[in-house]
């Protein structure tokens, strides 16, 4: 059962890490810092319009009010509770970058599937996501392009596979 929980931690997480990056990165006076600046604001916006902009765990347990009876027995057991707990030890911020990156870019095709297997129901919460996720999208694809020509780039890369090895691990470990 996906639960909407976890999610708002990482990137208050990823926000901080990279905030004290900048913050380093103005007391050198590093060229690089524009960069980041504007990877930061790319992802305040995708904050701001999606998880931490709007109660989507509360909007979630409304509408699925049988998550809320599993969610203290569920919640450290559940197929991404190890994903998210591994997500958020990572201390690097541009691998972190690229862990959400490649999950923003593809949670438009993951709410749709969740969708059509009925694992969430057809309500508000469902098209909310199907909306915001196109724009989560190319903000990540946006990101992505600016680490990709970055000094970052390798640390970045290293988070999108480890983005990949996870879920696999998830997916490899579900009955």
């Amino acid at each position: 059962m996906p639960i909407p929980i976890m999610f708002p931690l990482l990137l208050t997480h990823l926000l901080d890490l990279l905030q004290l990056t900048i913050s380093v990165l103005y007391s050198t006076n590093d060229l690089h810092v524009d960069k980041l600046v504007r990877i930061r604001m790319l992802f305040m916006q995708l904050m701001s319009e999606g998880d931490l902009g709007e109660d989507h765990t509360g909007l979630f347990l409304r509408e699925h009010p049988e998550a809320l009876k599993r969610l203290n027995m569920d919640m450290e057991r559940g197929p991404f509770a190890a994903f998210c707990r591994r997500v958020r030890q990572t201390q690097d911020f541009a691998e972190l970058c690229g862990i959400i990156c490649r999950n923003e870019i593809g949670s438009e095709a993951e709410a749709r599937a969740l969708l059509e297997h009925a694992i969430i129901s057809d309500g508000k919460y469902a098209q909310t996501h199907l909306v915001e996720e196109v724009e989560h999208a190319n903000a990540a694809a946006e990101i992505s392009e600016i680490f990709l020509h970055s000094p970052y780039r390798h640390r970045f890369q290293n988070g999108l596979l480890l983005h990949d090895r996870l879920y696999r691990e998830v997916l490899e470990t579900q009955p």
